[in-house]
């Protein structure tokens, strides 16, 4: 198991006819077996940081 910190862009959908969504960056620490399986996990990853 890998233990990374993930830097990412979750998308927020805004219920209003004449606004936009938008993006809200994110971070968050999880485990996984292989880095590919943080494609799975999330949409827009900007930047992984592997810690252990």
């Amino acid at each position: 198991m890998k233990t990374v910190l993930v830097f990412y862009k979750e998308w927020i959908e805004l219920n209003h006819p004449d606004v936009d969504g938008t993006f809200i960056e994110r971070s968050t620490v999880v485990e996984v077996e292989k880095l590919t399986d943080l494609n799975e996990m999330f949409e827009v990853i900007d930047d992984v940081k592997v810690i252990c």
